[in-house]
């Protein structure tokens, strides 16, 4: 005889209503009201209170550019804490501070703390200037983070991986960070993949003590560097990304070890490739023209342990 076993997800449909031209809505409820594994569907419409999640849910909206949840607040859009994963897909976050000053815990669009995240088919956008949009996503903890075709607008720091968070970000856009579009702390790991990061303020992609894996990626017309490796030393791999247009293609400080092979570094107005003689970097295969400058060694005198083979320049 054989046994069928059929799991049940329960789907909680967000029907907003209108009240006096505003939502009248409580997301917040009926998250908390939500079973385990239930999927909360958020139908069209303009969510305007921030809401937490503290347990595994998928928040699900029908239609990413009608399903909105737009906060002006000292506190994220969305906070998530959990400790089983928790799916954000299909929504559009506008977001920005209504108040300057400290503020008692990281605030972001979306933070994900101590949580299995997986972020997907998502617009993320910000609703005021730099100060007022700190960050887009802020991931922090021991868990693992995915980030899948999603696009981030605006924002000073628009992707932070920190605080040991391990990460893949793969199909995104960021675009128009006030100072960087994706930051990997100390002891955190990020792997992108596949990704257009353009027109930063500073940097396109930044490791500061992090491990950075960066393959395929398009980073381009970033006003500092397209790849800033430091304060703290970076480790990792950039294998065959499209580095155009920034004023330096990569830049690295401290005892940064990585490894940069058979990427295309075009076009830099300050140079391709900048290292100290500090940094353990090893180039290897790469097409670097066009830039003012290919490689140059910058800071202290001494040894420089670089290794540079087979480049064309």
């Amino acid at each position: 005889m054989m046994t069928h076993t059929r799991t049940l997800i329960t789907a909680i449909i967000v029907a907003p209503s209108i009240a006096h031209g505003a939502l009248a809505v409580d997301l917040q409820g009926l998250i908390d009201a939500a079973k385990p594994q239930s999927v909360v569907v958020v139908l069209a419409g303009v969510y305007d209170e921030p809401i937490v999640i503290r347990k595994a849910l998928p928040l699900r909206g029908q239609d990413r550019a009608k399903c909105r949840i737009e906060v002006t607040a000292d506190e994220s859009a969305i906070f998530i804490q959990s400790k089983q994963r928790v799916t954000i897909d299909s929504l559009t976050i506008r977001w920005q501070l209504a108040t300057s000053g400290p503020k008692k815990r990281v605030v972001a669009a979306l933070v994900a703390r101590d949580t299995p995240l997986t972020l997907q088919d998502c617009h993320l956008e910000a609703l005021g200037n730099f100060k007022r949009s700190p960050s887009a996503l802020t991931a922090a903890g021991f868990f693992q983070v995915a980030v899948r075709r999603c696009r981030f607008d605006g924002h000073e720091f628009a992707v932070c991986i920190a605080d040991g968070s391990e990460g893949l970000m793969r199909d995104c856009v960021v675009l128009d960070p006030g100072h960087c579009g994706i930051t990997v702390f100390a002891g955190s790991k990020l792997t992108i993949l596949k990704n257009i990061v353009a027109r930063s303020g500073f940097h396109g992609i930044r490791s500061t003590g992090g491990t950075l894996i960066a393959k395929d990626n398009l980073i381009i017309n970033n006003d500092n560097r397209g790849f800033y490796l430091g304060n703290k030393s970076a480790h990792g791999l950039i294998r065959n990304n499209v580095i155009l247009g920034n004023a330096m293609g990569i830049g690295a400080f401290a005892r940064t070890d990585v490894k940069v092979a058979n990427n295309l570094i075009l076009d830099s107005t300050f140079a391709g490739i900048g290292t100290r003689y500090s940094c353990r970097l090893s180039i290897q295969n790469n097409v670097i023209a066009g830039n003012q400058r290919g490689i140059i060694l910058l800071g202290e005198s001494g040894h420089d342990p670089a290794s540079v083979q087979i480049n064309s320049f």
